[in-house]
């Protein structure tokens, strides 16, 4: 098994993917004994932040400072820098 930057930023997008999906909130109907939805959602938030996480510093994006550069033709420029 080879592990890259490449293939780390793959399956944290794979992770996040997964925890933004909604999932149906559940309770157990002691009369039947079986599940029945409540009508809510929920997501796992602490796993998707996680998985951004992982992707900002594996991708070298977790950089302190941010500098705005004007050109002549009044384009902004954004660098990323410590």
């Amino acid at each position: 098994m080879c592990i890259s930057s490449d293939s780390i930023i793959v399956r944290a997008i794979r992770i996040y993917d997964r925890c933004m999906q909604s999932e149906p909130v559940t309770v157990l109907d002691r009369d039947t004994g079986e599940y029945t939805e409540k009508g809510e959602y929920t997501f796992d938030s602490r796993g998707a932040a996680k998985a951004l996480d992982v992707i900002v510093k594996v991708a070298g994006l977790d950089k302190s400072t941010v500098e705005l550069e004007s050109r002549k033709d009044f384009e902004l420029v954004l660098k990323v820098g410590k």
